[in-house]
């Protein structure tokens, strides 16, 4: 689903380099990593929107929600456009992503405070107003030169840029003129009427997609961009279950938060099916087929335009999930009020609506199994708000696997056919699975949780315990995607399979914070964690037998190992239910500890061959996906800790050098090392090249994830210190800080070392640095502290980007540079 992102091949569909800096887009090609990373940014800002309208559970929120929806939307799309035209990864446009990735941050941040004016702070609408201009115009302009140079089209400069600069200078009123207004006169209603203007004027800017004015460059690329990001929001929607109770990790784990949380969980599960399955690869291979300007309609219409509703009901959906959870925790017998079963069917019912409207425009059908589902969900709506809200989830649940059933019996010729299509659409593809992502996107939320318990433990030996989660975590989710490596398979065991691990996975992250610390009256934290950790490994040996053909020896010893870590963690449970002293403490570290080394050292010593692979390209891309995902909920720490402050100046500019820091940290691994690493692993043979996918990837890319947790823990201490809620400035928050970015760029050295035997020079001046600075820092002020960090990253980039990147290609693989 993703492309590789190297060196753009000559033809005629790309013009070559314009000016030497930006290159245009070939048909063909996919999403680049870099359109993924930036892609992250605007999903936050997605579930930040979620959280607007939760805080103001009314009718006013959710339009205030609406709005801001669409204007994000219309700026993500502006995006898709150029990236679909030009290159993302190549020239001047990786910097340039990467500052649009710091404006959508800070628009993420400010989202809560859209609609509002804090006195002596900078305005939150004021950031809004801002960051959309910058982000739509910087799109657009980029878009416009390349159009001319490359295609000799001259678009109507009033079709262009008029519906985006009434757009700009509604919301920049909007932002200025409602705190000057006099005394009796709303504010808030001018506000909402300016900003509603502003959404009504851009969308006008549509119509200047005709077919002529733009053209589909990829089709590849555009409908897995738009595919990439209903998965993603999907995750989203997940994250807002996982994190329904808060990100302190003190609310009480009970059986009705866990059915709850389980239930919806099944919910999204369905979603997801209902496009993953059959819709969005038969979508895929129709636009292939129509000619150019059908191309550009189709994908303005089903795409631009359908997936808006599809996106906006999962938002809805992520917010009634959230309240649906909430106050099922607050064991309330009349909570569920009509609002918010309006808004948790709603949200499946605009989904539903949208995915109708996609399938109509793209395949000239009606989908029966949506409509079904629809219509379910309206006859149930009034039942839905006089139950309970485990009702409410129980019924919602229910009228989606109507629609699945439907499908398989009495819509299955038509199933049957359209999957037959699929099918075919997806042959060949070696790169992960829409199946694999999404079980990923549980993986998120479980790092963010690692992240709460290193907050939550909140010392030098919480962080190591912590650390020692996370080996687990990592664990099961290698090999989670060893065995879908060798197990490349759309049979229904597989799917129910998986999506019980999705299930048990999310289970695990919602109980992680409390691992060491069981709140009272809840469910020991402890013992649901160490049942899900092998409960998930049980299933992906289930898997493995399922196969067939695995060695019996090398089976054998996986099942022992994963015995012998379960009784570790057996044992690491029965002995924290004591009274918490110093030795019990000790002995608990130790148990876990433990667990991961029998499962790392155990399964290390048989050799490479219990690390071969099917595929290079989807080892390899499982991988980075994983990367991406770390880097992804740094993200969203470094926006959750935006929270605790007011919209200073200060907190702003902390936000964006984190954003910048991240990105620098991105690079290290995204530039070249993938690449080289995945050509090294396509030269070797055998036991050679599953020796070097176990070692650079499932052991090496530990630590840098590691790195990139402690850095995300750092990040949320210096954040929270700007803050105005009390938060003492410690010596944990200034190691992490610098520490998480040493350990990640030595785990990066040490992965390039193995791949191609080569030390980067530049890497070890980057890790040289950061650990005299981290000693020279700690009196500064956080600002600062953070600034000297980030700004080093940056300069080391930049530096390595100029006199090293080309030589380092050419060194791993020189016939390709050349060419």
């Amino acid at each position: 689903m993703v492309d590789g992102g190297g060196p753009a091949a000559a033809g005629p569909g790309n013009p070559g380099l314009l000016r030497g800096r930006v290159h245009a887009g070939d048909d063909g090609t996919g999403v680049t990593r870099v359109e993924l990373f930036f892609d992250l940014f605007f999903v936050y800002a997605f579930l930040e929107v979620s959280r607007l309208m939760a805080a103001d559970f009314s009718l006013t929120g959710l339009y205030q929600g609406t709005l801001l929806v669409l204007l994000l939307w219309r700026a993500w799309t502006s995006c898709t456009w150029l990236g679909n035209t030009v290159r993302m990864d190549q020239g001047i446009m990786t910097p340039v992503v990467c500052g649009l990735c710091v404006v959508v941050l800070l628009m993420a941040v400010t989202v809560p405070t859209a609609f509002t004016d804090e006195p002596g702070l900078l305005t939150g609408p004021l950031v809004v107003a801002v960051g959309f201009t910058l982000v739509r115009g910087t799109a657009q302009l980029l878009f416009g030169v390349v159009i001319r140079r490359t295609e000799r089209e001259r678009v109507s400069f009033g079709r262009l840029w008029t519906p985006l600069v009434c757009a700009s200078l509604f919301l920049l009123a909007g932002a200025l003129v409602p705190p000057r207004l006099p005394e009796g006169v709303d504010p808030d209603l001018v506000r909402l009427v300016l900003v509603t203007a502003a959404v009504t004027s851009d969308f006008a800017t549509l119509r200047a997609v005709n077919g002529r004015s733009r053209r589909i460059h990829s089709v590849r690329h555009w409908t897995d961009r738009h595919a990439l990001i209903i998965l993603v929001a999907l995750g989203e929607t997940i994250i807002s279950v996982g994190t329904s109770l808060g990100l302190e990790g003190t609310a009480r784990i009970t059986a009705p938060v866990i059915a709850a949380s389980m239930l919806g969980m099944v919910v999204v599960a369905i979603l997801w099916w209902s496009y993953f399955d059959v819709a969005k690869p038969v979508a895929e291979r129709a636009l292939h087929d129509a000619g150019p300007v059908e191309q550009t309609l189709t994908g303005r219409d089903a795409y631009s335009l359908w997936h808006l509703p599809m996106i906006s009901g999962l938002i809805l959906l992520a917010m009634g999930l959230k309240q649906s959870v909430r106050t099922t925790a607050a064991e309330d017998v009349h909570p569920w009020q009509g609002i918010g079963a309006l808004v948790l069917f709603g949200g499946v019912l605009l989904y539903l609506v949208g995915l109708v409207g996609f399938q109509r425009r793209v395949l000239r059908i009606w989908g029966r199994g949506p409509l079904l589902g629809a219509a379910t969900t309206l006859v149930v709506l009034p039942l839905a708000a006089l139950t309970p809200p485990l009702g409410s989830l129980a019924l919602l649940t229910l009228t989606m696997t109507v629609m699945v059933v439907a499908d398989q019996t009495l819509f299955r010729q038509r199933h049957r056919v359209l999957h037959e299509l699929a099918d075919e659409s997806l042959a060949g593809e070696a790169g992960a699975t829409p199946k694999e992502l999404f079980v990923d996107l549980v993986f998120v939320f479980v790092l963010i949780q690692v992240v709460v318990l290193m907050g939550r433990e909140g010392t030098w030996h919480g962080m190591f315990r912590a650390l020692l989660v996370l080996g687990l975590v990592w664990w099961a989710w290698c090999t989670y995607s060893s065995v879908t490596n060798s197990v490349r398979s759309e049979a229904s065991f597989l799917r129910i399979t998986l999506l019980t691990v999705l299930a048990v996975a999310l289970v695990l992250g919602i109980a992680l914070p409390q691992t060491f610390t069981t709140v009272p009256g809840g469910l020991p934290g402890s013992v649901v964690v160490a049942v899900c950790y092998v409960a998930i490994r049980l299933l992906l040996v289930a898997l493995l037998r399922w196969r067939g053909g695995t060695d019996p020896r090398m089976f054998r010893r996986t099942v022992g190992t994963m015995l012998v870590a379960g009784a570790l963690l057996g044992g690491a449970a029965v002995v924290g239910d004591r009274p918490d002293t110093t030795v019990t403490a000790a002995i608990v570290t130790a148990l876990w500890a433990g667990a991961l080394a029998t499962e790392m050292v155990g399964n290390y010593r048989p050799g490479p061959v219990s690390w071969q692979m099917s595929s290079i390209e989807h080892w390899t891309e499982r991988f980075e996906l994983i990367m991406l995902i770390a880097f992804g909920q740094v993200i969203v720490a470094i926006g959750l800790s935006a929270d605790w402050q007011g919209l200073s100046a200060g907190v702003l500019t902390a936000v964006a050098l984190s954003a910048l820091g991240l990105a620098a940290l991105w690079w290290a691994y995204f530039d070249t090392d993938v690449i080289v690493t995945q050509r090294s692993m396509r030269r070797r043979k055998g036991g050679d090249r599953a020796a070097l996918a176990r070692d650079a990837y499932v052991y090496l890319h530990f630590p840098m994830v590691c790195g990139l947790l402690v850095y995300a823990f750092g990040l949320r201490a210096n954040l929270m210190v700007l803050s105005s809620d009390p938060y003492d400035s410690t010596l944990l928050g200034h190691v992490a800080l610098y520490g998480g970015v040493a350990i990640f760029l030595v785990a990066n050295q040490l992965f390039w070392w193995r791949s191609c035997r080569q030390v980067s020079w530049y890497r070890v001046g980057w890790v040289t640095t950061v650990l005299g600075l981290a000693l020279v820092t700690y009196p500064l002020p956080e600002l600062v502290d953070l600034a000297v960090l980030s700004l080093t990253g940056l300069l080391f980039a930049v530096v390595e980007t100029f006199t090293w990147r080309q030589r380092r290609l050419l060194r791993a693989h020189p016939a390709t540079t050349a060419g």
